[in-house]
């Protein structure tokens, strides 16, 4: 059988569809790490379920004025309690940057526990009593 171009590029398209709808938390500690170590706020708008037009402009504030040579690190990964639907994980997150306003350099590091829920097949983190 010849496969086309056109119909592999629909078959890699369905492929990797499915393999979005089971998105482990790994993958989806992965895609947050990525998107916040860019300043992508478009990739984060997929990261947050309480998502906000404030939380975005506050976001592009962070990265273009008060951050230069931002660069973070999540490690230490542990999914303390998960199903179907939600997972309890806690992780070390580890932010280095250069403060723009003073020019000095910084490292933050912070141990968090976040609650994730899935939608449509993908994590998405659940709002903290901090960010309502």
């Amino acid at each position: 059988m010849r496969v086309t171009r056109g119909v592999a590029l629909c078959l890699a398209l369905a492929l990797a569809s499915v393999a979005r709808a089971d998105e482990t938390v790994q993958d989806f500690v992965s895609r947050y790490e990525l998107a916040l170590d860019r300043g992508d706020t478009e990739l984060l708008r997929g990261v947050y379920e309480d998502w906000t037009l404030e939380k975005e402009l506050r976001l592009r504030e962070y990265f273009a004025q008060t951050v230069r040579e931002f660069n973070v690190e999540f490690s230490e990964l542990q999914v303390v309690e998960s199903d179907d639907a939600q997972a309890q994980i806690r992780f070390v997150r580890r932010d280095r940057f250069t403060d723009a306003a003073s020019g000095r350099r910084i490292e933050r590091q912070l141990t968090l526990d976040r609650t994730l829920h899935r939608f449509g097949g993908l994590w998405r983190l659940a709002p903290t009593s901090a960010s309502r």
